[in-house]
């Protein structure tokens, strides 16, 4: 309805283009905002006192990301929502 509404006022490789996604911005949210929860989340105490991960593969993947070298976005934001979870539900 809106294209319809909208198809004399804007030209048409805006009409015409597909849809896109919304992505949130979690990559820069995890080099900023939510850095100091994600080192919480993750610090060696919780992990190595959980037992299920590797440290020293979490604080690589954190220090990458955190650096600008990799995007480990989807891996941390992945562990975080797991601890969270196993926090809220497991404890």
């Amino acid at each position: 309805i809106l294209r319809k509404l909208m198809e004399k006022r804007l030209p048409p490789e805006i009409i015409n283009a597909k849809k896109k996604g919304f992505n949130m911005p979690t990559a820069y949210w995890l080099r900023h905002d939510l850095k100091d929860l994600m080192l919480d989340i993750l610090s060696e105490e919780r992990i190595k006192k959980d037992g299920l991960f590797n440290y020293a593969v979490i604080k690589r993947m954190m220090a990458e990301h955190i650096d600008g070298k990799k995007d480990n976005r989807k891996n941390l934001w992945a562990l975080i929502a797991f601890h969270l979870w196993k926090d809220n539900w497991l404890s």
